[in-house]
């Protein structure tokens, strides 16, 4: 009983390390991971100041919402695979989906992040 008990233990250990290493990628060790390539107004694509303040006003955005809080306001998670995470994204991973070319996701809770939406919605046909 007391060596399952450790076993437990050692495995509940190793995978509390896992997570907090695989959360507090704030400074990625991996530069690839912050591609220069644009897509779906979730990064920037401008070489002004003007421009990359107006970027990080408008983000963020998001056209597939992933899970939400039930806080006030919600803190939600986004499920849009772009080429490239916007440079406000803390945590960006690459969509093991993807192949060529490589596609990621920001996995940061952000406050009202479902709010607006990255393109706009399909007319409907009457």
């Amino acid at each position: 009983m007391r060596y399952n008990m450790v076993v437990f233990s050692l495995v509940l250990m190793v995978a509390a390390a896992f997570f907090a290493s695989a959360t507090t990628t704030a400074s990625s060790p991996h530069p690839e991971l912050r591609s220069a390539l644009s897509t779906k107004g979730h990064e920037e694509d401008g070489e002004g100041v003007g421009e990359r303040s107006r970027q990080r006003r408008t983000w963020p955005c998001c056209d597939r919402c992933g899970g939400c809080t039930k806080s006030t306001p919600p803190q939600c998670q986004c499920q849009d695979t772009v080429r490239s995470c916007h440079p406000s994204c803390r945590h960006c991973v690459r969509s093991p989906l993807s192949v060529s070319p490589p596609l990621y996701q920001c996995m940061d809770r952000i406050p009202n992040y479902c709010r607006r939406r990255c393109t706009p919605e399909p007319l409907l046909a009457q």
